[in-house]
């Protein structure tokens, strides 16, 4: 057993994955005095590429109730492309097997013959894609002997003071998926490089001794708060004030919608190096501080409609 290698399951949040990652970081570079280098995998199409005999026979392998076998086959080879009713929020937008159909073919349930593909967003793929990883994770941990290693679902990172070790691991990891799991992993991002340019993983940039959010998280925080904006925010009294409609339902510009969003990315943030950003919003969206009370981290509605 390499008691320092860590494989994160969904159940156990993107902060514990961050956290093992940062701890690893500090053992790998003693505290940032010595170099090392990461090298970062995932597995090319994760969901839609789970070969179905090949994850049965691993659970096969662990279970032995019958009925629990047959209720396992029968939830896993069903043919949701078979007994499905389609619906698009968009007008137009063309269906399964029709020109313009929007979902790429690598990324689709159609036209597998039924041989690949869990749901994506079934309980049951979430629990079945790490139990069909596991198999990786145990052999990365103890043929591999890889001692900074983690994963979160289909996203791995994997540390070593030797870039050339990870140059083999990375070999023998795309081997092994392909000769065991029969998965491929994506072709880009896979050269070793300095753990001091920073790792980006479950969300988070991440250094031995601090980590910031990424760009695209702050960036989708932003579109959220520009589309409530244009939605909901109108203009009063010239351009002295600004008058919000409290009582708007919709998506886009209900309030009572807004401040979980708020809420969420307050409890994100808070984890990082992330105040100065924190602030900078706030002080880009000045009507924010009329619908919430901020202190410190935390966020609450000033107005309640219920």
């Amino acid at each position: 057993m390499i008691h320092d290698s860590y494989a994160c399951r969904k159940g156990k949040g993107t902060l514990a994955a961050s956290n093992r990652l940062m701890a690893f970081l500090r053992q790998v570079t003693a505290n940032g005095r010595r170099a090392a280098w990461a090298l970062k995998l995932d597995v090319a199409n994760f969901f839609p590429s789970i070969h179905k005999e090949t994850l049965f026979a691993i659970i096969a392998g662990m279970m032995e109730n019958p009925e629990l076998l047959w209720l396992t086959r029968t939830l896993l080879f069903h043919d949701p492309t078979t007994n499905y009713r389609y619906r698009s929020l968009e007008a137009g937008v063309p269906a399964p097997g029709r020109a313009g159909y929007p979902v790429a073919a690598q990324k689709s349930l159609f036209g597998t013959g039924n041989e690949r593909g869990l749901l994506i967003g079934n309980l049951t793929s979430q629990f079945w894609g790490n139990v069909h990883l596991d198999v990786l994770d145990q052999w990365v941990k103890r043929t591999l002997t890889c001692r900074y290693y983690l994963r979160y679902v289909d996203d791995m990172v994997l540390l070593s003071p030797n870039p050339a070790e990870l140059v083999q691991w990375r070999a023998e990891i795309e081997a092994f998926l392909q000769t065991r799991l029969r998965l491929t992993l994506r072709p880009d991002h896979q050269e070793p490089f300095p753990v001091g340019r920073g790792i980006e993983f479950v969300g988070w940039k991440t250094w031995w001794d601090r980590r910031v959010p990424r760009r695209r998280t702050l960036g989708n925080l932003r579109g959220r708060l520009q589309q409530f904006e244009r939605e909901a925010v109108r203009p009063a009294l010239g351009p002295f004030a600004q008058r919000i409609d409290l009582r708007r339902q919709d998506a886009a510009g209900s309030v009572d919608r807004l401040r979980p969003v708020v809420a969420s990315y307050s409890g994100h943030l808070r984890h990082g190096a992330a105040w100065r950003e924190w602030v900078r919003i706030w002080d880009a969206f000045p009507w924010l501080s009329a619908l919430f009370e901020r202190a410190g981290w935390g966020v609450a509605e000033r107005f309640p409609t219920q």
